[in-house]
């Protein structure tokens, strides 16, 4: 067994595809790989149950007993899949994810299928801010216009040092 040190991470051996048409299996997955690279695992996953409401937020629709009972009553699953496969080697990955996008065949459609790395964060801590109490009826666009001016504000030397952002 070698050492953690040396051995790539697991997210640099993951490889994330998208979109995959509902009817795929992990069977399918590893058959659209196999003439690039062979993984070592695959998995899909569904979209997060999480929606947009009303005001802008996600909330959860329920999870997937709702999903299910939404699809049963439409009598089909119309969301795309996501996709991970795991390689045994960096450059197996890297290979897969050179490509950009793979092509489906017809029989599950055509089209294709982008291909990325898996970031080890969703995303960059160091320019993510946390908003929390807000109000129910807030407004994605209030808030990304309250964030505008403040970031004009500093941004331009409109803040006299006192915190206050009016210049001056």
């Amino acid at each position: 067994s070698s050492s953690s040190s040396s051995s790539p991470s697991l997210d640099s051996l993951t490889v994330h595809l998208s979109p995959l048409p509902p009817s795929f299996t992990v069977s399918s997955l590893r058959s659209l790989l196999r003439p690039h690279a062979l993984p070592s695992s695959c998995r899909i996953r569904g979209l997060p149950s999480a929606t947009l409401d009303g005001t802008g937020f996600k909330t959860n629709s329920g999870g997937a007993s709702a999903q299910k009972k939404v699809q049963a009553i439409k009598g089909s699953v119309s969301t795309p899949l996501i996709g991970y496969a795991v390689f045994r080697s960096r450059a197996d990955a890297e290979l897969v994810i050179s490509k950009g996008h793979l092509l489906l065949p017809p029989s599950q459609g055509g089209g294709k299928v982008y291909v990325d790395s898996v970031p080890s964060t969703p995303f960059d801590t160091s320019r993510t801010v946390f908003c929390g109490n807000l109000p129910y009826g807030a407004h994605e666009s209030t808030l990304e216009s309250h964030f505008n001016a403040v970031l004009s504000d500093s941004a331009f030397g409109g803040d006299d040092g006192g915190g206050g952002g009016g210049g001056g």
